[in-house]
């Protein structure tokens, strides 16, 4: 009865006399959206949802293109820089082996801090060891050292760590 709600604290809402008993009912619950606005809201998650494949993709494809600029010109730089196939064949084992590390690592600091700081850390961890690879001077006494070392940083970071 109306004197047991009141004295309960509570009073008893009734349904208001003007409108339809599903607007009562709809104005009761709290937090609910239409359903041309949950649609929007499913809409705009399956496009964030996309961008980032979309993005993902061109990464990757961005990412062995790179990777494979020096299979594209090993002939000019072996002539260049007068590497014997011997050689060139252990640059390119040098960067597989370090990529094998950087997957390792990679997996590690992704638990430990995020995937967020590891794809930026590969970023410019490969791109400052492209800039650097570019820049060994030809024909120096070290350059083939600096050749190797910087491979397998490129692999490490490029192949290992993204």
């Amino acid at each position: 009865s109306r004197r047991g709600a009141q004295r309960s604290g509570h009073p008893r809402k009734s349904p208001p006399s003007h409108g339809s008993e599903l607007d009562w009912i709809g104005s009761m619950t709290v937090g609910t959206e239409s359903a041309s606005e949950s649609n929007g809201k499913v809409h705009i998650e399956w496009c964030k949802v996309y961008t980032v494949l979309t993005l993902l993709c061109i990464c990757y494809f961005g990412k062995y293109f790179c990777t494979s600029d020096m299979y594209v010109v090993q002939e000019r730089f072996t002539k260049n820089e007068g590497v014997s196939a011997a050689h060139l064949s252990a640059l390119f084992a040098v960067g597989y082996f370090a990529s094998m590390f950087g997957k390792v690592a990679a997996g590690a600091m992704c638990d430990a801090v995020g995937g967020r700081f590891v794809v930026l850390l590969a970023a410019g961890g490969y791109a400052v060891s492209t800039v650097l690879f570019s820049l060994v001077p030809q024909g120096a006494s070290y350059s083939f050292a600096a050749f190797v070392f910087l491979w397998g940083c490129i692999g490490f970071f490029a192949l290992g760590f993204a």
